[in-house]
C-alpha cells in the first residue's frame, strides 16, 4: 500500500508540474515578438540542462534496455546538439527551428512511451518523466514560436480558461484513485498526456 501511495505522490507532484507549466506558458504566450524569441531561447537551455542532468540515468537502466537505451543516448545527442544551435532572428526561420525540435522530442517521446510500457520501477518513472518533459516543452516552444510572429491574446485567453477547467479535471480524477491504482493510473496518465498533445495542436 505504501508503494502505491509513493506512486499517487509522484503523480499528484507530476500534475502540479503540469499546472506550473500551463500558468507559465499563459504568460511566454502573452509576451511581444522580441520577448517570446528570447524566451525561446532561455527554455531551449533550459532543455539542454535537463537533458544533461538525465544523462547518468540512462546510463543506470542501460543494462536492462540497451538497445532501447542506445537509441535514446542518441537522441538525447542530436536533440542537444540543435539546441545548441544561435535561434533564429527571423519568424519564419524560428518557425521552422521550432518544428524540427518539435519532430525530434516526439521522436524521443514515443520511445520514452514504448519504453515505460515494457519497464518497472526507476526505468518506468525515468521513461514516464522523459515523456512528460518532452511534452511540456514542445508546448512551450510552440507558445513561444507562434508569439514570435503574431498577437494572440485573444485566443490564449480561450485556450488558458480551457486548460485550467481540463487541469481541474484531472486534479480531482487524481484524488480520487483508489489503492488499487495500476489500471487507474495508466488512464488518468494517457488523459493527461491527452489534454498536453491537445494544447500543442490548437496552439500551432
Amino acid at each position: 500500500m505504501s508503494d502505491q501511495k509513493s506512486l499517487k505522490d509522484r503523480w499528484n507532484d507530476q500534475l502540479a508540474d503540469w499546472k506550473k507549466n500551463m500558468d507559465e506558458l499563459a504568460v511566454q504566450f502573452s509576451l511581444g515578438k522580441k520577448e517570446a524569441r528570447d524566451e525561446f531561447d532561455r527554455q531551449k537551455t533550459r532543455l539542454q540542462e535537463w537533458l544533461a542532468s538525465k544523462q547518468p540515468m540512462l546510463d543506470e537502466i542501460q543494462e536492462d534496455f540497451r538497445e532501447e537505451v542506445a537509441e535514446l543516448k542518441e537522441d538525447f545527442n542530436d536533440l542537444r546538439q540543435r539546441l545548441s544551435r544561435k535561434t533564429p532572428d527571423s519568424p519564419e526561420d524560428l518557425e521552422r527551428e521550432k518544428e524540427a525540435l518539435s519532430a525530434q522530442m516526439d521522436t524521443i517521446q514515443d520511445k520514452a512511451e514504448s519504453l515505460e510500457d515494457k519497464s518497472e520501477g526507476k526505468t518506468q518513472d525515468f521513461a514516464s518523466d522523459l515523456s512528460n518533459r518532452m511534452s511540456m516543452f514542445g508546448t512551450r516552444l510552440e507558445a513561444l514560436a507562434r508569439s514570435a510572429r503574431e498577437e494572440a491574446k485573444e485566443e490564449w485567453a480561450e485556450l488558458k480558461e480551457e486548460s485550467g477547467e481540463a487541469i481541474q479535471k484531472l486534479k480531482k480524477k487524481s484524488a480520487e484513485i483508489s489503492e488499487e491504482a495500476k489500471e487507474e493510473w495508466q488512464e488518468f496518465r494517457q488523459e493527461a498526456r491527452s489534454f498536453l498533445k491537445r494544447m500543442r495542436d490548437k496552439i500551432k
